[in-house]
């Protein structure tokens, strides 16, 4: 490892050597005499040239340095420029390694996002998900060191994703009742785009997990209650707007508009026809114009609920 990285400096040494013609080939010769490892080094990797013979015409030319190469402080300054230029060269390239497993990474999860709304987090095996982005099952273990932590991490990155297409484009409509349209009408989106390649993530991963308690179907159950959250959240500034009527009860608004997104997300898939998504589009419209009447503005008295019914009848 030390012979490869002094091939590293010497490399660089060359072509400053080469650029510069008052680098002279006498003080290349001073200076590859300062380093032991060479003559080994060139023998195990076949490198390390020494400049042109075009060098030579430098012999004329003074060097810019008062320090002689042979002289200690001509050494301590050698040694310390390639120093200096070996850290640079290290450190760029552990920061375009870094760079480039964070790259790697990233596809991976991606992937495993979308295989995970067709097969199930189950179904993420190292083995599996190799075949799928077309990488060694050691350059997945490399990543990640369990197969809970591939889950987990693809249930954030599936996370990311929704807020990335679903939420963060509806927040970005003002506050009311147009904001609840806008992130219904994005999820629905985001299932005819094909956002994931089996639909809504959180419905393909839950119906999975949900009887089979632990860390995976605790991070889905929090993905799911920060999507309801969400549209809750929604709901309670219409009602701080006067858009949404002050007696509607929030939670069970943000409920009844996700059926109806799960009901499409369900059978969308199915019967791949796009009315099933403009139907949802419509119950999520009416129900809205419903929550903003008041009772006395209505026509008539509602019917009883079928609750009310069952107790005449007792």
């Amino acid at each position: 490892m030390r012979e490869f990285l002094v091939l590293v400096s010497l490399d660089v040494r060359a072509t400053q050597a080469r650029a510069d013609p008052r680098f002279c080939a006498a003080r290349w010769s001073a200076h590859l005499a300062l380093v032991p490892e060479f003559n080994g080094a060139t023998k195990r990797f076949g490198l390390g040239r020494r400049p042109s013979h075009s060098d030579q015409q430098c012999r004329s030319v003074p060097a810019p340095s008062p320090s002689d190469p042979g002289s200690t402080i001509g050494r301590a300054e050698q040694s310390t420029t390639d120093r200096a230029i070996l850290s640079s060269v290290l450190a760029k390239s552990l920061r375009d390694r870094a760079t480039a497993g964070e790259r790697s990474r990233e596809t991976i999860l991606q992937a495993a996002a979308q295989l995970a709304t067709v097969e199930g987090l189950d179904g993420l095996s190292i083995g599996r998900l190799a075949t799928e982005v077309g990488m060694s099952k050691s350059g997945l273990y490399a990543h990640f060191r369990s197969k809970l932590e591939l889950q987990l991490a693809t249930i954030a990155t599936a996370h990311d994703m929704f807020q990335r297409e679903v939420i963060e484009p509806g927040l970005a409509v003002p506050p009311g009742t147009a904001r609840i349209v806008a992130l219904c009408d994005g999820y629905l989106s985001s299932i005819e785009r094909g956002v994931f390649r089996g639909g809504c993530f959180m419905c393909s991963v839950a119906a999975e997990m949900n009887s089979r308690p632990g860390p995976v179907r605790d991070r889905i159950s929090e993905f799911a209650a920060g999507w309801l959250q969400t549209i809750e959240a929604a709901v309670r500034e219409a009602q701080s707007r006067d858009e949404i009527a002050p007696e509607i009860d929030p939670t069970q608004l943000a409920f009844e508009t996700n059926a109806l997104l799960v009901a499409a997300n369900l059978a969308f898939p199915l019967f791949a026809d796009r009315t099933i998504l403009e139907r949802a589009q419509l119950g999520v419209r009416d129900r809205l114009r419903t929550a903003a009447r008041r009772p006395a503005e209505d026509a008539g008295a509602m019917p009883p609920s079928f609750g009310d019914r069952f107790l005449d009848r007792a």
